[in-house]
């Protein structure tokens, strides 16, 4: 919940000619006086209303606004956490009054879906955050339909926003395409997520940034909940058939799944945890390592053919990389940064390397496989061994890596001479390998 509002909140106006000015929510002269202009007004901010200006507020915009662009509202709510707002903030936007309205921001309140006149014609970016009600009051498939008859809706941020929608467990026949949508960003719970995912259809050209809101709880197979925000049919994400780019990646504590398309337009899938939740180091490793087993879930309609992992990959067994690398089977190019201070971690990624697809296919994972770079891993006896291995199995099958490139930390156990050797076995295996130390 918000913090205290302050005592006499604020609107903000401006106006046609270029002026601006502030003034006082609850003056009612003012607001009278500020009527009589509307003709002139482009843009309006209330940046910290609460509930009992919700009369106020539908005064003001009881009123045809003919040049209005901007509309920004963000209405606060009790901090008392036991205080549940029952009785829904709502606003009604028919584009008859807002004929030119390009912009509306929401926070705390939620707007009517009016069967004739949903939402202004001309809008291009739409935010929509924490809705503090418990009534349903909005069928998700309108809101889809009202979101497609915004032909020229650009960006659509949404955030803790599920509550509103009824529903969410109904399957979409055909779900509208959005055609001029470029950027959608939304941070919710997964099944609302995923639910609203199916309801509207995105241009494959899109940028597409989703955050996970598990509050704490989190599942026993932590990589799931990347799978568990995707609609169940992957056609309303089309970008999925374009991504050829992914990353996984571990960064304080968010953890993101990343999928980019040749156009450079991206898929972002986050999981922020908790930082009160106190989770261990060794917590965190596992709750990483299902996001690398788990990968292929996410990503198994996309022609992946370069895969970045970046984290400390301890807890990564060789399953998980095999669970991992065989989902990606047009792989040319891998990169592993590695944070942490376990080689048997980059041993175990050598190993599986060079292990078979699969019992009845004598192939080595990721056959088409060319180059390999590997980052920030501890030298030691075992791993030059192991990647000797790997890329001598690799030679005997015809799937020799064209490139590799191995940056190793010095641990002081072993002198230059055992990565000279190495360097040395390697350079005969394939052109262009390396291994630093």
């Amino acid at each position: 919940m918000s913090t205290a509002p302050s005592a006499d909140p604020s609107l903000f106006v401006k106006m046609v000619n270029g002026t601006n000015f502030t003034l006082s929510v609850r003056s009612i002269p003012a607001l009278v006086a500020l009527k009589r202009q509307a003709q002139n007004i482009t843009l309006l901010s209330l940046p910290r209303i609460t509930p009992q200006d919700l009369d106020t507020l539908h005064l003001l915009l009881d009123m045809t606004l003919p040049l209005l662009e901007e509309l920004f509202v963000k209405m606060d709510h009790p901090i008392d956490p036991t205080s549940t707002c029952l009785s829904t903030p709502t606003l009604s936007l028919p584009a008859s009054r807002f004929p030119r309205m390009k912009k509306l921001h929401l926070e705390g309140i939620a707007v009517t879906m009016d069967p004739e006149e949903p939402f202004p014609p001309f809008l291009r970016h739409l935010v929509m955050k924490n809705y503090p009600g418990v009534q349903r009051c909005v069928s998700l498939a309108r809101f889809a339909r009202a979101l497609q008859e915004c032909s020229y809706l650009e960006f659509i941020r949404i955030g803790n926003l599920g509550n509103i929608f009824s529903g969410q467990n109904q399957d979409s026949p055909k779900p509208p395409l959005l055609r001029a949508l470029k950027q959608l960003v939304i941070a919710d719970q997964p099944a609302f997520v995923s639910a609203f995912l199916g309801h509207i259809c995105i241009p494959a050209t899109a940028n597409v940034h989703i955050t996970a809101d598990v509050k704490g709880v989190y599942d026993a197979d932590f990589g799931t909940t990347f799978v568990k925000l995707l609609p169940h049919d992957l056609r309303t994400l089309p970008i999925f058939k374009e991504i050829t780019s992914v990353e996984v990646n571990l960064s304080q504590n968010t953890y993101r799944l990343i999928g980019q398309a040749p156009m450079r337009n991206n898929l972002v899938l986050e999981v922020n945890l908790d930082v009160e939740m106190g989770l261990g180091m060794m917590k965190h490793n596992q709750l990483y390592e299902s996001a690398i087993r788990n990968l292929g879930l996410v990503f198994c309609a996309s022609p992946v053919a370069v895969a970045t992992f970046v984290g400390d990959f301890s807890c990564v067994s060789q399953e998980s990389w095999c669970g991992s690398l065989c989902a990606l089977p047009s792989l040319l190019k891998l990169k592993v940064d590695d944070f942490g201070k376990d080689s048997n971690a980059a041993r175990r990624l050598f190993e599986t390397l060079a292990l078979p697809t699969s019992p009845n296919d004598a192939r080595v994972i990721c056959p088409h496989l060319q180059v390999l770079f590997v980052r920030g891993v501890m030298c030691r006896i075992p791993l030059l061994e192991a990647i000797d291995n790997c890329l001598d199995r690799r030679a005997e099958v015809g799937s020799q890596l064209q490139q590799v490139q191995i940056e190793m930390k010095s641990t002081g156990a072993h002198g230059q001479g055992e990565v000279l050797h190495y360097q040395t076995e390697y350079t005969l295996m394939a052109n262009g390998n390396s291994v630093t130390h």
